[in-house]
């Protein structure tokens, strides 16, 4: 497949670059491996590049690995939606040089951002609370 050809259809072309830590290493790569099959059985999605580094020990216990892939989508909400739910490191367009949204697009993009942060901020909450909880408990048993 060209990627070119599928932007002549209207298609973006992009970089993906997912880093995974944590630690058994394979685990670490088991991780990776199902971000590129779920990745790569997404609605509108192509992944046509994938490219590995060997995991390598990070900070303390940690290991590090990374995963850059190609990936073709059908528009903008597409990318956006992909970055919002793999959560990559960095995300390089590479064609086309200019994408043209109209007011619906932006729209559910920026509903999309708006629905993770709003998802963020209650999860905050939720930790925020139960730590002033368990550090309540902990002061009233000594």
């Amino acid at each position: 497949m060209n990627p070119s050809e599928k932007v002549e259809e209207g298609w973006i072309n992009a970089r993906l670059i997912i880093e995974a830590q944590g630690k058994p290493e394979k685990y670490i790569l088991e991780n990776l491996e199902a971000i590129k099959t779920k990745l790569s059985q997404t609605k509108d999605v192509e992944v046509y590049d994938v490219k590995s580094e060997s995991p390598h020990k990070s900070e303390g216990e940690l290991v590090s690995a990374l995963m850059d892939l190609g990936v073709l989508t059908k528009d903008a909400e597409t990318l956006t939606s992909l970055v919002l739910t793999y959560g990559p490191s960095a995300v390089l367009i590479i064609e086309p040089k200019e994408i043209k949204l109209d007011f619906r697009q932006l729209q559910n993009m920026l509903n999309d951002v708006a629905g993770l942060l709003h998802a963020i901020s209650q999860k905050n909450l939720q930790l925020s609370v139960q730590n002033y909880l368990v550090a309540k408990k902990v002061a009233t048993k000594k």
